[in-house]
């Protein structure tokens, strides 16, 4: 009985066999299990709403979701977090690839993406066509009923991954985007990552830097709770042991310092080049507020009302009544 045997080199390798018919005879060949998410920080907080959303939406059977929001709010560690809690449910493997659509980097072509995949799951295949349907035919066949998990994060629009809808029949497409996503092929579950709770954004400092306990509160405001912004003060922190906690903060007055800390200024262009001329435009005349506005604001600077203005497509975009500009980027405006 070859099965106990079997049964142990499948748990020792980490691999699964797949049985495939040849014309000269049986041939036994190997399909890898890659494990090849990032763990997620071992700081992260306040994502326990969104991420139980998430594995709700999982639960109904979604197979297609998107994590989306402005630059610097933490959709990467979001995503990684869901991977490490879902992961049991995709034995088959889970797989990383960040597809560079923001950042001003090159983007990767969906064909790149799909021929990325494909050899993750199985090595053996040294050649591909560069023909893209015929890759999407491959990727549906090698992964089709079994249960893997792909995370495609920093995806710059939906031409990057249209190839990957619908995902094969068990497994869940992880995306993350500035915006929203939608697609004709596919129903996409979209959830927008917003800034943290103040009171977390404060626990997060602390856990990063410690020195900053007492002046936590401001120092959190002054990062807009914004998770990427903390990780940058927090390294400015305890890289710097003789800078005092006040002399932080008065730097943090000043707005272009305060930029260059956060590294704002780079995600914000990283969104605004993603506009579309017309988007941009209407975007720049908001520079008028120096803070949060009102829906019905924008739209008398921007004019007028009507179906074909921003202000219209802004109005049936947003929930609150409220808006800041780093809201209006992750919409897409």
């Amino acid at each position: 009985d070859w099965g106990a045997p079997v049964l142990w080199m499948k748990l020792l390798s980490g691999r699964l066999w797949k049985e495939e018919p040849d014309p000269a005879g049986p041939v036994v060949s190997l399909l890898e299990v890659p494990r090849e998410v990032p763990a997620p920080p071992a700081n992260l907080v306040g994502r326990d709403v969104e991420l139980a959303e998430l594995e709700a939406a999982l639960d109904a059977g979604k197979r297609v979701i998107n994590l989306h929001g402005t630059g610097g709010v933490g959709k990467t560690a979001a995503a990684r977090e869901l991977v490490r809690r879902v992961q049991h449910r995709f034995p088959d493997g889970q797989v990383n690839l960040d597809m560079q659509g923001a950042g001003g980097r090159l983007p990767v072509t969906a064909a790149q993406a799909l021929a990325y995949v494909i050899q993750k799951f199985d090595p053996s295949i040294t050649q591909l066509p560069a023909d893209e349907q015929l890759l999407r035919g491959r990727y549906q066949s090698l992964l089709n009923g079994r249960r893997a998990l792909i995370l495609l994060d920093n995806v710059g629009d939906e031409n990057q991954v249209r190839p990957f809808f619908p995902p094969p029949e068990g497994c869940l497409l992880l995306l993350t985007t500035l915006g929203r996503l939608e697609s004709e092929d596919v129903e996409v579950f979209n959830r927008r990552l917003g800034k943290l709770m103040p009171a977390d954004a404060e626990r997060l400092l602390v856990l990063l830097a410690p020195r900053s306990a007492s002046h936590a509160a401001l120092l959190a405001e002054r990062c807009d709770y914004l998770p990427q912004a903390l990780d940058q003060v927090a390294r400015r922190i305890n890289k710097s042991p003789g800078l005092s906690i006040e002399d932080l903060l008065a730097l943090l007055e000043d707005v272009e310092q305060r930029l260059e800390i956060f590294g704002v200024d780079a995600m914000l262009k990283v969104s605004y080049d993603m506009l579309a001329p017309e988007q941009q435009s209407a975007w720049r005349t908001l520079a008028v507020f120096s803070g949060d506005f009102d829906v019905m604001a924008a739209a008398w600077v921007w004019g007028r009302i009507n179906e074909s203005t921003p202000a219209s497509r802004l109005r049936t975009r947003v929930i609150r009544t409220r808006l800041d500009l780093d809201d209006l980027l992750g919409y897409g405006l």
